[in-house]
């Protein structure tokens, strides 16, 4: 007999039983506790010269058009860190090592007007916040637009990670903060991850 047609069976049973019968209880419920969220908070600088991008499809100025997939790289450092600081050298190297803490992955393609797009989302991404000394040991990943506007907060999904966070869920808010001197973007996050 099918799970959900023996419960309601029960169920049922002990609706219509005398009032001396107890009801009955399936022996598959389990109690459902509220997950406690962990807030992650962290600034990212990419390193533009890890910026690849397809060569199809391209608009008139030779920038990436709607559709385009690229991959990039950057540096994670303390939540507030990039505020009139540069996380990254015009070489691509990090300003700060001392300061990283850890590795940022991007993937996605891009949306709106490509490149050129002056408000909105302008990519469609998944990006990769690697957290621990070994690569992938502590990882988060997120899902999501990503906006172009200046200060302007865009919600992405938790979409998993690995060690302590393989079971995550929860939401992102990622800001733009503007353009670093590699030509890459600085970034603002706050995760909040349930797990």
């Amino acid at each position: 007999m099918n799970k959900s047609i023996a419960i309601t069976t029960l169920m049922i049973a002990a609706l219509t039983a005398g009032p001396t019968a107890a009801p009955a209880r399936p022996r598959a419920v389990v109690p459902v506790r509220a997950a406690q969220a962990e807030i992650l908070r962290f600034d990212v600088a990419e390193n533009a010269s890890r910026y690849a991008f397809d060569a199809d499809p391209l608009d008139a100025n030779g920038m990436p058009a709607y559709g385009n997939e690229f991959i990039t790289e950057g540096y994670i450092y303390p939540h507030g860190f990039l505020d009139g600081r540069e996380g990254v050298k015009e070489d691509g190297s990090p300003a700060f090592p001392d300061e990283i803490l850890g590795r940022w992955s991007c993937r996605g393609w891009h949306v709106g007007e490509g490149a050129t797009t002056k408000t909105g989302p302008w990519v469609l991404t998944n990006q990769i916040y690697d957290l621990g000394k070994t690569p992938g040991a502590k990882t988060l990943l997120t899902e999501g637009y990503e906006i172009v506007d200046l200060g302007v907060a865009a919600k992405r999904a938790v979409t998993g990670g690995t060690g302590r966070y393989s079971t995550a869920r929860g939401d992102a808010s990622q800001v733009m903060l503007g353009f670093n001197q590699a030509g890459g973007v600085n970034l603002r996050f706050e995760v909040r991850v349930a797990r």
